[in-house]
């Protein structure tokens, strides 16, 4: 998993705005605004970045 997706799971996915939303609403509108022009990345490993963020939430409660 890249370093600037694992930035921004525990930075942009924590604020509040953001965690009312599904996640895969949020990797679509990662890939519609092409932040961190990482677009193709996250368009490729759509599932594989589910996974890890689906992970990361588990071992956090």
């Amino acid at each position: 998993m890249p370093a600037w997706f694992k930035d921004w799971i525990a930075n942009v996915y924590q604020s509040p705005w953001l965690t009312d939303k599904p996640f895969d609403y949020l990797i679509h509108h990662i890939i519609e605004n092409n932040y961190y022009r990482h677009s193709d990345w996250l368009a490729e490993h759509h599932w594989e970045a589910i996974r890890y963020v689906m992970e990361v939430d588990n071992n956090e409660r």
